[in-house]
């Protein structure tokens, strides 16, 4: 039979991390202790009930022991003696068996009531368990279903800018080829250049600030 102390010892094995909730185990731990103790507690009065009968019945033996030695010690006639000792005898004879029949009804009674008070504890620890185990697995469901959707969330992200990134790979390429492409056609003498004015918005799209920040430079 499990004690108090034997309960609050007992330690769970552990299945993964996060798989078991700390206050579902706490509240297990805190009824099953309970529960144990309200058992230790009534065994303990109904045995001092029982002992208490054994008392009352080693009195009446003694009693009946005394009345029968004064007995024996009183002088007189023997008829009336041995009446008297008749009689003492069958009282003594009769509270005995009635004290022994009424102890062995108590302990009997309190020994069942023992076992009964013992099972239904026991049924009550195994379905805190069950409980505290089918809370432990939906928590874990839940977990893996979150981490699941995060997975795919940044994996949409992470296609989002390699798409990104390429787009801007490839302008910056067109790009480098009209740069290029003005090249050849500026001519040789400086004097004969035009005035052109021109800046990186007129050859270059626009694009979003954040997108030009994280697109390598091809050239480069």
């Amino acid at each position: 039979m499990l004690t108090p102390e034997q309960i609050k010892a007992h330690k769970f094995r552990s299945a993964g991390k996060g798989l078991y909730r700390s206050d579902d185990v706490d509240a297990f731990f805190s009824e099953s202790v309970a529960a144990f103790a309200k058992t230790q507690e009534d065994n303990a009065q109904l045995q001092a009930q029982a002992a208490q009968l054994q008392n009352a019945y080693d009195e009446l033996f003694q009693k009946a022991e005394k009345l029968a030695d004064a007995l024996s010690q009183m002088k007189g006639e023997r008829e009336v003696i041995q009446k008297t000792l008749i009689t003492a005898q069958q009282l003594a004879d009769d509270l005995t068996e009635k004290a022994r029949v009424e102890a062995d009804t108590l302990v009997a009674n309190a020994r069942a009531q023992a076992e009964q008070t013992k099972a239904a504890a026991q049924q009550q620890v195994s379905d805190i368990t069950l409980q505290a185990k089918a809370a432990a697995e939906n928590t874990l469901v839940r977990a893996r279903m979150q981490a699941e959707d995060m997975a795919a969330e940044a994996q949409v992200k992470v296609q989002a800018q390699q798409q990104l990134i390429t787009q801007a790979r490839q302008e910056m390429a067109t790009m480098r080829l009209r740069l290029l492409d003005l090249a050849e056609q500026i001519p040789q003498d400086d004097a004969a250049l035009p005035t052109i004015e021109l800046t990186v918005a007129d050859i270059v799209p626009a694009l979003p600030k954040e997108e030009v920040a994280t697109v390598p430079d091809p050239l480069g």
